[in-house]
């Protein structure tokens, strides 16, 4: 068995299938499950995934987990890499990631910012979509293929998103 603290939650790595006798020997499958109150308690756990999906290896005459081995990197918060053996040919190395879902867009930071004189936006460049989001998030103003974005003469807080490509900027502007 293999556990992992990622962002706010706790996994547990452990063998889930696999059996073997002299006639018969099945791969080996492997389970994420989340539980709260992990590694003292396997009490409610919640199981994620089973990996991989047609197995790995075969386990020995004997059954059960027997010789199967997994371990778990955890490199930062957020990332760990997972190692599963199991017997006669059975090596795999997984990335968890965990990527924390709030609802929100991301802002993104970059040195780029375009610039705002008299009212007027002026990105240097053409921009597929330009959308201006008042800061109750109503959108009031949208232009395509365009290199300047006129905003509303209301005084107060703007969001502006910017599309070039796959590319999506987020600004502020105060006005």
């Amino acid at each position: 068995m293999g556990y992992v603290e990622l962002g706010y939650d706790k996994f547990l790595i452990y063998c889930h299938e696999g059996y073997a006798t002299e006639q018969n020997a099945k791969p080996v499958k492997f389970r994420i499950a989340k539980g709260d109150n992990l590694p003292s308690s396997f009490s409610g756990l919640t199981e994620m995934w089973t990996f991989p999906e047609g197995g790995l290896g075969k386990v020995l005459p004997g059954g059960g987990d027997k010789g199967t081995i997994v371990r778990v990197a955890r490199i930062s918060s957020n990332l760990a890499y997972i190692y599963v053996f199991a017997p006669n040919n059975g090596l795999a190395a997984y990335k968890m990631e965990y990527v924390a879902v709030t609802g929100v867009d991301p802002v993104f930071t970059d040195d780029y910012k375009p610039e705002f004189v008299g009212g007027e936006l002026s990105f240097g460049f053409v921009v597929d979509n330009i959308a201006v989001y008042n800061s109750a998030g109503v959108l009031v103003a949208n232009e395509q293929d365009v290199t300047n974005c006129t905003l509303p003469e209301a005084s107060g807080i703007y969001i502006v998103v910017a599309r070039k490509g796959d590319e999506v900027k987020t600004f502020k502007f105060v006005r």
